[in-house]
């Protein structure tokens, strides 16, 4: 259901004198797409795959109420109120490795850490 143990690497900066920051940038998001298909225990990407993926973990999930707020403030960024669509906004490309540690937390300890829920909340004001 869901890789606890796997590591984000996409929000890592790394700079290559080399080559150019548009290729630096495809870099980044490949590395963002590998990183959310191997979260999700996927092949290659599937949208519909991907959707049900998410949509189960938030079912299994949204009984953490720290993580409810933030959903909610997550889907005011796309002019929505509904905490499904917010936890969805959580997986976009500069929310993932946050919202990755704090889904970690939830699934190891059933709670998300101070620091990871500042980190998030940070991120989403």
């Amino acid at each position: 259901m869901y890789n606890a143990n796997h590591e984000c690497m996409y929000n890592y900066e790394v700079s290559i004198p080399e080559i150019s920051e548009h290729e630096q940038y495809l870099i980044q998001h490949k590395l963002y797409k590998q990183d959310i298909l191997s979260i999700f225990f996927l092949d290659e990407f599937n949208e519909t795959e991907l959707n049900i993926s998410i949509h189960q973990l938030y079912e299994h999930i949204t009984l953490n109420e720290k993580l409810k707020s933030v959903m909610l403030k997550a889907a005011a960024l796309v002019m929505s109120m509904d905490e499904e669509l917010g936890f969805l906004v959580l997986f976009s490309f500069d929310y993932l490795y946050v919202t990755h540690d704090c889904i970690r937390d939830i699934l190891k300890s059933g709670n998300i850490s101070n620091k990871n829920m500042n980190r998030l909340e940070q991120l989403i004001l």
